[in-house]
């Protein structure tokens, strides 16, 4: 007589075979929290048995394994304490040495020495020098190598990072540079005569709405990552951002490419009353556009200044910033300015430290979420796009906050106010763009991913 065939496993007898097959991994922090509801319920309150609770436990621990945590808790939590991977952290050990650690004295140094130099390395050119030092990566492919280059840099603390600030000088004699111009000013702005509100900074921020983001959520393996762009004629615009140094922000200028005097500039009426707009050949800022904005921005802001207050003001060296005509027109306000050493911008001037970013950042943000909702792929006309610029820019100056404002002028060493803190800043809701649909999109997605973690466990 023929077998039977076997009947298939229970629920409960599947979930058995699932949890023998896969190996079960806990965090530091899991095994910790466990260790101490362990000591609490049995041992201190004695209200379950080790192996009682190890057996109602969701993840039906071993008695054993809990007394080995039990053992050496105190080891777990001086490396939590060690390590930056705190949530993720499964093991006391370091693992099994790097393929290059026979060579670390060799690359480690050079690394550094290139770091020192503020050099950009990347993991290519780390792969390179270390396969001068051991041939047996030569034999290996290049993205085998790539990868073994990047996980023995990361357990030395050393990964990919984008670049903040480029100069062509050297880092150090900007970094004394710009100390030396603060320890001239901090005296002039700390003056009976000086008053937060009326110590001003002022830079160029450039935006092409052409530019999309670089990167996007893509299916794995997708030779090709397309994405959508604004189909317009407008090219690059430049805003003067003018800050004070009590977190104050004064309405921005506009600048459009396109020729004075022409059909742009009978546009500007219909644009937002928060920003004012002006129109250059290049949409760059030259001797005209800085006369403008000192007669209607600077001037109209200095002209509250109370009896005895005197404004100051900080520029970089840009040449129309400071030739004749416009130094005279701010001096003739009783406004005293001083330019900033060229280079040391990204380190003391606060636009370039904490508001051109941020600004950018949610003008890219507008464009961006202003695309997701087109439903035809027209051409925009560059009439509606620097109508759209204009409203985009009003909206992302208002979201700018006003602590952000603050801090940067109070950047770390290079704080013009060294005796204040900076305040504690958080999102506004207006930034994050939180609607009912958002809300219900979340739950569905913490649903799916708590089914998906049970699956696994």
């Amino acid at each position: 007589m023929a077998d039977l065939p076997a009947a298939p496993p229970s629920p409960a007898e599947a979930e058995d075979l699932l949890r023998k097959r896969k190996r079960l991994t806990y965090t530091l922090q899991q095994k910790i929290d466990i260790v101490l509801e362990v000591e609490r319920l049995v041992y201190a309150e004695k209200t379950k048995t080790l192996k009682g609770y190890c057996r109602e436990h969701e993840l039906d621990l071993d008695p054993s394994q809990v007394r080995r945590w039990k053992n050496n808790i105190s080891e777990m939590k001086r490396t939590l304490d060690r390590t930056t991977r705190k949530k993720t952290k499964v093991a006391c050990t370091k693992g099994r040495p790097s393929r290059l650690e026979s060579i670390r004295d060799k690359l480690m140094p050079w690394v550094e020495n290139m770091l020192a130099q503020n050099k950009v390395v990347r993991v290519r050119e780390v792969a390179i020098r270390a396969k001068r030092w051991d041939r047996g990566l030569r034999r290996m492919n290049r993205y085998t190598v790539f990868a073994i280059v990047r996980r023995w840099l990361r357990s030395n603390g050393i990964v990919t990072r984008t670049v903040t600030h480029k100069a062509q000088e050297d880092p150090k004699d900007m970094d004394q540079m710009a100390s030396k111009f603060l320890a001239s000013t901090r005296p002039l702005i700390s003056q009976p005569n000086r008053h937060q509100h009326f110590i001003l900074n002022m830079d160029q921020v450039p935006f092409k709405p052409q530019e999309s983001s670089k990167r996007t959520l893509a299916k794995k393996g997708a030779k090709s990552i397309n994405a959508k762009e604004i189909k317009t004629g407008v090219g690059r615009i430049t805003a003067l951002v003018c800050v004070a140094a009590d977190g104050t922000k004064l309405p921005p200028l506009i600048v459009y490419k396109a020729k004075p005097n022409g059909t742009v500039q009978r546009e500007f009426k219909h644009f937002p009353k928060e920003c004012k707009y002006i129109v250059q050949e290049n949409a760059w800022t030259d001797e005209q556009v800085m006369l403008y904005w000192v007669d209607n921005v600077l001037k109209p802001y200095v002209s509250t200044a109370p009896r005895g207050i005197i404004p100051y003001l900080l520029l970089d060296k840009y040449k129309c910033h400071y030739q004749g005509s416009v130094a005279h027109e701010i001096e003739n306000m009783g406004v005293e300015w001083d330019i900033i050493p060229g280079g040391c911008t990204g380190l003391i001037q606060p636009v370039d430290v904490g508001i051109g970013k941020p600004w950018k950042g949610r003008m890219r943000n507008q464009l961006e979420d202003w695309l997701r909702m087109q439903t035809n792929t027209q051409r925009i006309t560059p009439k509606e796009t620097r109508r759209l610029i204009a409203e985009w820019a009003v909206a992302s100056w208002s979201i700018v906050h006003e602590d952000v404002v603050y801090n940067a002028w109070r950047h770390d060493v290079f704080s013009y106010f060294p005796d204040e803190p900076t305040k504690a800043t958080t999102f506004v809701e207006e930034e994050c763009y939180y609607s009912s649909s958002d809300e219900e999109e979340c739950e569905e997605i913490l649903e799916y991913l708590n089914e998906e973690l049970t699956e696994s466990v």
